[in-house]
């Protein structure tokens, strides 16, 4: 039950957190004097269908058959049978660790793969229009440095899409944005960071009177003793209406914002 609280937990936030960043991108594109309307801002599909079976298979406590998996997939994901086509045998999934990275491509890619249809699906010979998506898009990724080695697979299955197709068709392009590690736990002795090692709900705090100096005070609590929220940080790096902006899309899917 473990895996299935798992998943639930990751789908879940996975969806508020794209919610936010929608929402961020059309207030933004407001400040900026272009009207939401005006651009096509998606959040990249989810694999609804693929998750559901699952999650059924786990809360019955059976271990999912990742060959019936593969084969769903092929039949209900748009885009997948198109993927593998193009994915060589000795790198094809053979098991829960080797699908787990390729379908982490398959998400990013999603979108640029558009509708697929097999070669006997009124397919011309040379003509890859069974392919095609109606309009270019720009996929935007936002991940942790670490996670780099799945988008450069993702930007190599991409060129490779581009160049197979048809010169009417509109190219898709990848943007890759990894977040910059501003914050350091514990002087960075050992790497960790504010992802891997969040200390939720604890707030971490500042700790020496060098960092004080630096920083506001805080009510007039020691630094020793002084307390950071998400938001606290997020005010210092960037602009404070924005901030509060934010925080509000924040509460509105459910996160405390304290």
């Amino acid at each position: 039950m473990k895996a299935l609280h798992w998943m639930t937990a990751v789908k879940n936030r996975s969806t508020r957190i794209a919610n936010i960043f929608q929402s961020h991108v059309f207030h933004m594109l407001t400040q900026r004097g272009f009207s939401p309307m005006a651009l096509d801002v998606e959040k990249s599909p989810s694999s609804v269908q693929i998750c559901a079976e699952i999650c059924g298979e786990l809360s019955k406590g059976i271990l999912p058959d990742l060959d019936s998996v593969l084969e769903s997939l092929s039949v209900k994901e748009s885009g997948w049978a198109r993927l593998m086509e193009m994915v060589p045998d000795k790198e094809k999934p053979y098991d829960w660790r080797s699908f787990g990275y390729l379908f982490y491509v398959f998400q990013i890619l999603k979108p640029a793969l558009g509708d697929y249809k097999a070669a006997s699906d009124d397919r011309t010979a040379g003509n890859d229009s069974a392919y095609q998506t109606a309009v270019p898009r720009l996929m935007v990724g936002i991940d942790d440095n670490v996670e780099r080695r799945i988008y450069s697979r993702a930007q190599k299955f991409l060129k490779a899409l581009r160049s197979s197709k048809s010169g009417h068709q509109p190219p898709h392009y990848l943007l890759e944005v990894y977040m910059c590690r501003r914050i350091f736990i514990d002087g960075n002795m050992d790497g960790s960071n504010l992802y891997l090692s969040d200390p939720s709900p604890i707030r971490p705090s500042l700790n020496s009177c060098e960092q004080r100096s630096v920083h506001a005070a805080y009510d007039g609590i020691p630094a020793c003793h002084a307390r950071l929220s998400p938001f606290d940080v997020a005010e210092r790096l960037h602009n404070i209406d924005d901030i509060k902006v934010l925080k509000k899309q924040f509460s509105q899917e459910g996160f405390l914002c304290h």
